[in-house]
């Protein structure tokens, strides 16, 4: 996709903000197995479409995305259209991690989603 994901305002907020999150965050790209990084990066590309195939899904989907996380704003539109009963969600101030970066925000709105449940 051409972008560091984590190269966003966001996620150097939230390192800021909370000691200790940048390491925690890099370590967990740090500690995997080599080779299960390799092989999740060639299936991540090796992948093929299934959007055609998720067009077919009748049950409420979500659909969340931070708004700097501009290598996914696309892509989240795409498949909150493509699925009939999906709602998309774009985190104000949320870069690739909503859940860390816009908290509240993410909480409310999949409190919301759970709650039509």
């Amino acid at each position: 996709m051409g972008r560091d994901p984590l190269a966003n305002p966001a996620y150097e907020r939230v390192c800021e903000e909370r000691p200790g999150f940048r390491e925690w965050a890099e370590g967990k790209m740090l500690r995997c197995s080599p080779a299960m990084y390799a092989a999740m990066l060639l299936e991540m590309t090796a992948t093929e479409d299934r959007l055609d195939a998720l067009r077919t899904l009748s049950i409420p989907t979500l659909v969340m995305v931070g708004e700097l996380d501009t290598p996914f704003l696309a892509a989240s539109a795409r498949l909150a259209q493509a699925i009939s009963t999906a709602s998309l969600v774009t985190h104000p101030g949320g870069g690739h991690s909503p859940q860390f970066e816009a908290t509240e925000h993410w909480r409310a709105s999949l409190h919301r989603f759970l709650g039509r449940g």
